[in-house]
């Protein structure tokens, strides 16, 4: 009877640290009136999950490029109101496709530690080149430098796009590289003529029956 006692308070001494953490648990205190008080809970550090939401919410968002055209026109003392105006100039698709040349430029400019907003005509000239040499036609550097215009000056204070050299560049990518048809095959018209002189007399000639002989 005595080694049964002795084995239930043994089990009973056991260290509470073993069993749960105490900054998990909340501890239990009894005042002289004998009533339970559940005391504050220690909190422990934030889980890593929860610090990766709350700043990924503040990261900038660079999916647009023509968000550089707006902040540059904050730099420029512009009111909200004028930047909305000024933004919705550009349609959907001209806004997409300066986007993307505009994210180029800036890669472009950060990479050879250039001013983007204020750039060397060689900057320029060099940039547009490279789009030339990877392969893009006439009309989609034409469409840069009009993405380019629309925000960047060059370091004479120009516009970019009305540079002489930039306009000669552009007429040598033309020259060297022009653009194709729209069509790649064209039907003679005589053809189509001579078959439709034959069908006569038209008063008695019907939509269906003519589309039929076509």
């Amino acid at each position: 009877m005595s080694a049964e006692i002795g084995e239930r308070s043994d089990f009973s001494t056991v260290d509470s640290s073993r069993l749960a953490d105490t900054g998990l648990v909340a501890s239990v205190t009894k005042p002289s009136g004998g009533k339970s008080i559940n005391a504050p809970t220690r909190q422990g550090p934030p889980h890593p999950s929860t610090i990766r939401d709350s700043t990924s919410s503040k990261k900038p968002n660079d999916t647009d490029g023509m968000s550089v055209v707006r902040q540059y026109f904050e730099t420029r003392g512009v009111s909200k109101l004028a930047i909305g105006l000024l933004m919705a100039s550009w349609r959907g698709g001209t806004r997409k496709q300066y986007s993307g040349y505009i994210k180029k430029w800036t890669a472009f400019c950060l990479q050879r530690k250039v001013n983007h907003l204020q750039p060397s005509v060689g900057a320029v000239l060099d940039f547009l080149s490279e789009l030339f040499d990877k392969g893009l036609t006439y009309s989609a550097i034409n469409c840069a430098r009009s993405a380019l215009s629309s925000y960047v000056s060059s370091d004479d204070g120009s516009v970019v796009g009305l540079n002489p050299l930039v306009c000669r560049l552009l007429k040598g990518g033309f020259q060297s590289r022009p653009p194709k048809p729209k069509y790649t095959e064209v039907w003679d018209v005589q053809v189509v003529l001579t078959y439709l002189a034959t069908l006569h007399p038209v008063e008695s000639l019907h939509l269906n029956n003519s589309h039929q002989n076509l």
